[in-house]
């Protein structure tokens, strides 16, 4: 276990969290920073609620949260890369500064590997045939830039439009997790400064919509303009335009017989604001604790740009099928986690056999 700053708690997530937020950050990221980075162009990666730098995995293991995953998948080619770390929370953000710190000073080890890689041969003076070469590549231990890493205290409302000022036209991956309500704000700054300009297809966004946090505020328990407020700060719309137009697309579904979830209705509304900027809107559900069919938050990829589209629909085909081996998993076992199926999947059985 790694050390723990005594005066600082870690935010704690579960074993779904890893599996698909952190899996598809770091799947993503790389491939992102390694397409982007090899014309050594300058470049940000923007967490808009970046927390502890590290988290509790199930209350017990700590590990590297979304800040030091950007800087851990990205250190082998930083170069002219800018990382933007805002959190609000000045315990939190104490947290972020003394791991980032840390791990600066010691670097990231990356051990020695082997990989096979096609080359050409040369044949009376011609290169037309192609053969596997090992290639073993040296351990060695890299040190993020700390002169390229602004780790800032505050509301990244606030905040956002001179970040906005110090990146433009930088190819930018915005990583947006609150814990609870997103605030459209954040969203309309980032869109009305980056989206009417021709770098708008270097602007790929990743939000956190959790169906938790609505669950919470719409209850009739609360008074009606603590809802409203809650709802006008997600949708930029009040609780009575919110309904109606719940409404409506309930409406549509049920006119074209598709199946859904009240959840589904929000969801279908917050998207439908963002397909209005960007051509490509998906989602990546979280699913549940009890329950796989049900998520507990979807994480929504938004893009101009079909490499980008690309990248994110090859990870996210990968991270589906791991949703659906589990369902498989958990009909046999219902107290299996994802630690264990793929510990028992690698020892007895490939992936192909399943069918899913």
């Amino acid at each position: 276990m790694c050390e723990r700053f005594e005066d600082n708690s870690l935010i704690s997530i579960e074993e779904k969290t890893k599996e698909f937020k952190y899996e598809f950050l770091s799947s993503y990221i790389t491939k992102w920073n390694a397409i982007v980075g090899r014309y050594r162009i300058n470049r940000a990666i923007i967490d808009t609620h970046a927390g502890t730098g590290k988290v509790l995995l199930n209350n017990k293991e700590e590990i590297y949260g979304s800040s030091l995953l950007f800087l851990k998948k990205t250190a082998l080619l930083q170069d002219k890369l800018f990382f933007y770390f805002l959190e609000q929370d000045k315990k939190n953000y104490n947290s972020l500064n003394n791991h980032i710190n840390k791990v600066c000073n010691e670097g990231f080890r990356f051990p020695s590997k082997y990989t096979t890689r096609l080359v050409r041969v040369e044949k009376n003076g011609l290169f037309f045939e192609k053969k596997k070469k090992n290639i073993k590549y040296e351990a060695k231990t890299i040190y993020p830039d700390l002169r390229k890493i602004n780790i800032i205290n505050g509301n990244c409302v606030n905040l956002i439009e001179k970040i906005l000022k110090e990146i433009i036209a930088f190819p930018s991956f915005f990583f947006i997790d609150p814990c609870g309500a997103l605030e459209w704000d954040l969203l309309k700054k980032i869109i009305n400064s980056r989206l009417d300009k021709p770098y708008k297809e270097g602007t790929d966004l990743f939000i956190n919509f959790s169906w938790q946090a609505i669950l919470r505020n719409k209850s009739e328990k609360f008074p009606e303009k603590q809802r409203n407020n809650f709802f006008k700060k997600i949708f930029n719309i009040d609780l009575n335009e919110v309904n109606y137009k719940i409404k409506i697309i309930e409406k549509k579904k049920k006119k074209l017989g598709k199946r859904y979830t009240e959840y589904d209705l929000y969801l279908e509304l917050f998207k439908n604001k963002l397909e209005k900027y960007f051509s490509f809107v998906s989602q990546l559900d979280i699913p549940g604790i009890w329950t796989l069919d049900n998520p507990v938050y979807s994480l929504i990829f938004c893009t101009n740009n079909e490499s980008a589209k690309s990248l994110y629909e090859s990870i996210e085909k990968r991270l589906t099928k791991t949703k659906k081996e589990y369902r498989l998993f958990r009909k046999l076992d219902p107290n299996i986690t994802y630690q264990k199926m793929r510990e028992f999947r690698k020892e007895y059985m490939p992936l192909d056999k399943f069918k899913i």
